[in-house]
């Protein structure tokens, strides 16, 4: 990758983005660097404050416009709300500011206007709100309900557009212009609370129906009134969803906890529709009646996609593993998409599988994530999908696209992944649990032999590459053309001395240091490790000659070291964060100073040196605070304003990009910020 000045990034991505004012002229290319940046290096500067994958999301909402169906939105439980208006094909982020911990449960688009819609949110802590854009989503504005609900649903009444119903814990309001201005329309007497759904009469605006976390609710006079329609129901079930079937208002579909329900007669009397679905999938977020066939009904439930071409009366399951929380059917007859809280968007032409359907959608959980060699290109990343299981994605051209790797292989709770060139591009991913694994950007994953006791750290020396291993046991390390697949014969490392023997069933892994470490950095060929009360320092020709690292008894070192950051040479400072301090070392690891920051570190993460830049350090929170410190001083700040930084995870710097970090975080993909 060419090499780009820091100054023509900024300038870029400030034309692009406008989040740089530069008051000094400056050359569009300083000394120094080439007449021409690459590809990759502007497309990266492009996406300052925006996210470049890997695809996909945990997606809590979708809304087809009743006027094009080609233009969905797509809103997810980390506050993104996101549009397409080819059918799923491309994805574009509306960059709504909302709250960190805002989750968009309910979406709703006009029935006059495509370009007309409505996001309903609440936030764990209590509060939320409506959002409303008349532009397509380029705008989004919060809506003045009387207080400040937390909202769960939104709907608009297909007669009459204007008529707009929002419920959530605190009751149902209703607007009459378009959510301009609300009234309180819970009921007068005995009025609703608790409310999960709500749909609209498509022949009477004020005909609604609400589920509640306690059984359904229907008016009669647009809020005025409820009466419960629970007769043929179980007692006290959630309603998550109530649906009208597109060929007869009348027959309406509730999808509870733990049952499906059909009413022919507006809910005054209901039917359970179970057949053919598990216990462990009866919890039905979304159901969809074609609009085409009045007999064909798709479920989108806890555990799975199901069809029904009886008229709901039995079920087959046609996407299993997944948990649905919306379910649309193309009026046209042909498509059916899902929103899924592992997948993002599924989507399925008629007689075809769900496929993923996330281009453009970058609100993928990242838990970890590596470049190849240090360049930002060629990255790889691990994408959440279940609470603890993970897939691993490779992109060869800096995030613009991304593929699946080792495909069908269970990975869970990822903690490392590590980018390699020997013996051919590919990446190391390392589980929580000590499981490691080799995935070639072409084939079948490899389970390999771990090195033994708890692991504390992985890192990587190039040239060629030669992993290491820091845990409780000691430091190891081993060629990466020599690890072995688990349970192989143990791999032959020649050195000079002759090297540490292999581990008894640790294949490949040799020990170059016996005791518990906790953290490990490596810069070209050097490394440092640490744990308690110890300092290790070595270099690969050293540790392939088999001599051991050279030991340090440090001063001024806490314990709990999670991470460190090795300056490049000739510079001699070690950078070492634990859960809530930043230290240094400017004598390599002899003595360590406590960085005093401008606020109390909140959940440390990772700690990085600009490798363009050898007086410049950034921490990273687990909140997203990017902290910097300049030539030995104490002058740390917070970097960048992209409010999608909260939940970081890990970070990459890469002279071949000065200026920019990439970022990891649970929920906003991988983020590209500036940290001039």
């Amino acid at each position: 990758m060419k090499q780009v000045g820091s100054r023509f990034c900024l300038k870029l991505a400030a034309m692009v983005i406008g989040v740089v004012v530069l008051t000094t002229p400056i050359s569009l290319f300083p000394a120094g660097a080439e007449s021409e940046p690459s590809d990759d290096a502007a497309w990266l500067c492009n996406q300052v404050g925006g996210g470049i994958g890997p695809p996909g999301g945990e997606i809590r909402s979708l809304a087809m416009a009743p006027m094009d169906p080609d233009r969905l939105y797509a809103a997810t439980a980390s506050g993104h709300i996101y549009v397409t208006s080819d059918g799923a094909r491309h994805w574009k982020d509306c960059l709504v500011r909302l709250p960190r911990e805002a989750i968009l449960t309910r979406l709703a688009v006009s029935p006059r206007s495509s370009k007309i819609a409505f996001a309903a949110y609440w936030m764990p802590s209590g509060g939320g709100g409506l959002l409303r854009s008349r532009d397509g989503g380029e705008n989004w504005e919060r809506l003045l309900l009387p207080g400040v609900p937390a909202l769960r649903a939104v709907a608009i009444a297909p007669s009459a557009p204007d008529t707009v119903y929002a419920g959530g814990p605190a009751g149902v309001w209703r607007s009459d212009n378009g959510g301009d201005t609300w009234i309180d329309a819970a009921g007068r007497s005995k009025p609703v609370r608790e409310v999960e759904s709500l749909v609209v009469d498509p022949r009477f605006s004020l005909r609604v129906y609400a589920g509640t976390w306690r059984q359904a609710y229907r008016s009669l006079d647009g809020g005025g009134t409820w009466s419960p329609i629970a007769q043929g129901m179980d007692l006290d079930r959630d309603v998550f969803t109530i649906s009208l079937s597109p060929h007869d208002p009348d027959k309406l579909f509730a999808g509870t906890c733990g049952f499906l329900y059909k009413s022919s007669n507006g809910g005054d009397l209901w039917s359970n529709r179970m057949a053919g679905i598990p216990m462990n999938h009866r919890r039905i977020h979304s159901i969809a009646a074609d609009p085409l066939d009045a007999r064909e009904v798709w479920l989108g439930t806890r555990g799975g996609i199901y069809r029904s071409l009886d008229d709901a009366n039995s079920f087959t399951l046609m996407r299993g593993g997944i948990s649905v929380s919306s379910i649309l059917a193309d009026p046209k007859g042909s498509r059916v998409f899902a929103a899924t809280e592992e997948f993002g968007i599924l989507t399925r032409e008629k007689g075809a599988s769900f496929v993923e359907s996330n281009s453009g959608m970058d609100a993928s959980r990242v838990p970890a994530f590596d470049a190849t060699s240090g360049d930002l290109d060629v990255l790889y990343a691990a994408r959440t999908e279940n609470p603890d299981e993970q897939s691993i994605w490779v992109s060869a051209d800096a995030g613009r696209t991304w593929r699946a790797m080792g495909p069908g292989v269970d990975i869970k709770n990822v903690r490392y992944i590590r980018g390699l060139e020997t013996p051919e591009p590919h990446a190391l991913a390392v589980e929580a649990d000590g499981r490691w694994w080799r995935l070639s950007q072409a084939g079948p994953a490899e389970a390999l032999a771990a090195p033994p006791g708890r692991l504390g750290a992985v890192g990587v020396l190039h040239s060629p590459d030669v992993v290491l291993a820091a845990t409780d046991k000691g430091l190891f390390f081993a060629p990466a053309t020599l690890l072995s697949a688990k349970g192989a014969p143990p791999s032959s490392i020649r050195t000079q001395n002759g090297g540490g023997a292999s581990e008894k069933g640790t294949p490949g892994w040799r020990r170059a240091y016996a005791g518990a470490l906790t953290a490990l950095c490596t810069e070209n060929d050097r490394f440092v490790a640490l744990g308690p009360n110890l300092v290790l320092q070595g270099d690969m020709p050293a540790l392939l000659a088999g001599n051991s690292p050279k030991e340090v008894r440090p001063e001024g070192l806490p314990q709990g070291v999670v991470a460190a950051a090795l300056a490049p040479e000739p510079d001699s400072r070690i950078y070492a964060i634990t859960r809530s301090q930043v230290l240094v070392s400017a004598d390599l690891g002899r003595t360590w100073t406590t960085v005093q920051l401008p606020w109390p570190a909140d959940d440390l993460r990772a700690v990085a040196v600009d490798p363009g830049r050898p007086d410049r350090v950034v921490a990273l929170d687990s909140h997203g605070a990017l902290l910097e410190g300049i030539d030995h001083e104490p002058r740390w700040r917070v970097l960048g304003d992209d409010p999608w930084l909260n939940l970081a995870t890990d970070i990459r710097l890469s002279s071949a990009t000065p200026g920019l970090a990439l970022i990891s975080t649970l929920g906003h993909g991988i983020r590209v910020v500036s940290i001039e």
